[in-house]
């Protein structure tokens, strides 16, 4: 069996399934639940009195799919170490995708 990011393959998937579920998770949950001490929800109704509901920050704190990008920017390396530029965009991008398909197909 061949290696992906450093891992052989069959510890890769796994960490990759288990990497889709936490960045969706966390995605999910900043821009759609209430959050402990209600601070996700209170941070989207900052971002709202701040910029106007209307304002890409306001949009960017409702929308999971794109905090799915930002989560996964910051989780790929954590995940999967920094293995060179070319693994580190394909693996950030595709968890994005990725969460962005589970998202459609949960909630469509």
């Amino acid at each position: 069996m061949g290696n992906f990011a450093g891992f052989p393959l069959d510890i890769f998937v796994v960490r990759y399934v288990l990497a889709i579920l936490a960045v969706w998770r966390l995605a999910h949950a900043f821009s759609l639940e209430t959050g402990p001490f209600a601070w996700f929800e209170n941070a989207r109704e900052w971002l709202i009195k701040r910029f106007g509901f209307d304002s890409w920050q306001a949009e960017f704190g409702r929308c999971p799919l794109c905090q799915s990008l930002w989560i996964g920017l910051i989780l790929e390396p954590i995940f999967f170490g920094f293995t060179g530029v070319g693994d580190f965009i394909l693996l950030w991008i595709s968890l994005s995708g990725a969460v962005t398909l589970l998202q459609l197909i949960i909630f469509k």
